[in-house]
């Protein structure tokens, strides 16, 4: 065989290839998106928002409520700033090391 006689035998096998890869991603990348937010828990918020409602009906009343909630949620307020004000002074502590080590040379 000549080599015009291969070259006139060549078809696109190229085309099928690249939309087949395109295709297994395209898969791949959807049951990975499938599995991700079907095991996905969201994060509980820090401190969560209380809402108080006191509503007044023949049927129910609704209470706002007690003091010893108020003083637990505000317990619970005060130790997440004092763990924020922690984590800030460590971060200012690691920060400032860091600047001490740092020395800039001009050449």
């Amino acid at each position: 065989m000549n080599k015009s006689a291969l070259r006139a035998n060549e078809d696109g096998f190229s085309g099928e290839v690249v939309v087949l890869i395109v295709l297994i991603i395209v898969l791949v990348g959807g049951i990975g998106y499938y599995v991700y937010h079907k095991n996905h828990k969201p994060t509980p918020a820090a401190v969560s928002s209380v809402s108080v409602t006191k509503t007044t009906s023949a049927a129910s009343t609704t209470s706002s409520p007690t003091s010893s909630t108020n003083t637990s949620l505000q317990s619970q307020l005060n130790s997440i700033n004092a763990a924020n004000t922690q984590g800030s002074s460590q971060l200012n502590a690691s920060n400032s090391a860091i600047n001490d080590k740092s020395t800039f040379t001009s050449d």
